[in-house]
C-alpha cells in the first residue's frame, strides 16, 4: 500500500480517539498532519485550532509550528469556502425570486432543478465555471431567468433537428412574440433564393 493511502485511515483512527477523549492533543496533532498530507487545508486548520484550545496546550510547540507552516493555505481554503457559501446564498435568493414570480403568474416549470444539491467535495476548484455546473436552470447554460428593464426574461434554446443546429437566446422577454424571434432566425427568402426545406 502506498504511504499516502494510509492518511484516510489515520484520520478515522484519530477521530475515533477524539470521540473517546476530546482533550487528546496528540490525536489533534496527528489528525492535522493527516489532513495536511491529504491537502485538506481547512480541516487541518480546524484540527490545529481545536488542539490549541485544549486546556494547557495553547503554547504546544508542535501545533504552533504546524499552524505557522500551513497558515497561508488554511487562510486561502477558508476564504474559498466563504466565497462559495456567498455565491450559493446569492444563487438561492435569485432562485426564490424566480419561483415566487412563477407562482404569482401561474408559470409551470419542468423537472430540471433550479438549484442542485452539492457538497464541498464537488467544488475544490471553486471558480465561476463550476458554479453553473452546481446550480442550473438549463444544464447547457447555467443561466437563470432575470428581470431586464422591468420585464422577466428567460434563457431559451431553439433546436432545429432538420438542420442539426441550435440557437441560444440569453434573454427572451415574456412579452416577446415567438414569431418575431423565428423571423429573425429564418428571414423571408429574397427574390431568386431557394431553400432545401420542403416548405
Amino acid at each position: 500500500m502506498e504511504k499516502n493511502q494510509h492518511h484516510p485511515w489515520q484520520c478515522l483512527n484519530n477521530r475515533q480517539a477524539l470521540d473517546f477523549n476530546k482533550n487528546n492533543v496528540k490525536a489533534w496533532f496527528r489528525l492535522a498532519k493527516a489532513y495536511q498530507m491529504l491537502q485538506c487545508w481547512e480541516e487541518a486548520g480546524d484540527a490545529i485550532d481545536k488542539g490549541l484550545a485544549v486546556p494547557g496546550e495553547a503554547e504546544n510547540k508542535d501545533l504552533l509550528k504546524l499552524q505557522k507552516l500551513l497558515a497561508e493555505r488554511v487562510r486561502k481554503a477558508r476564504l474559498d469556502r466563504q466565497r462559495r457559501e456567498k455565491r450559493r446564498a446569492e444563487r438561492v435568493a435569485k432562485v426564490k425570486e424566480v419561483w415566487k414570480h412563477c407562482k404569482e403568474d401561474g408559470i409551470k416549470l419542468g423537472r430540471v432543478a433550479l438549484v442542485a444539491s452539492v457538497s464541498d467535495d464537488d467544488d475544490e476548484a471553486g471558480d465561476d465555471a463550476d458554479e453553473s455546473r452546481w446550480h442550473h436552470h438549463h444544464p447547457h447554460t447555467g443561466e437563470l431567468p432575470a428581470v431586464i428593464s422591468g420585464e422577466w426574461s428567460w434563457p431559451c434554446l431553439f433546436v432545429y433537428p432538420s438542420h442539426s443546429q441550435s440557437d441560444f437566446v440569453k434573454h427572451f422577454g415574456e412579452s416577446e412574440m415567438l414569431a418575431m424571434r423565428m423571423a429573425e432566425m429564418f428571414p423571408e427568402l429574397e427574390a431568386g433564393e431557394t431553400t432545401s426545406m420542403p416548405w
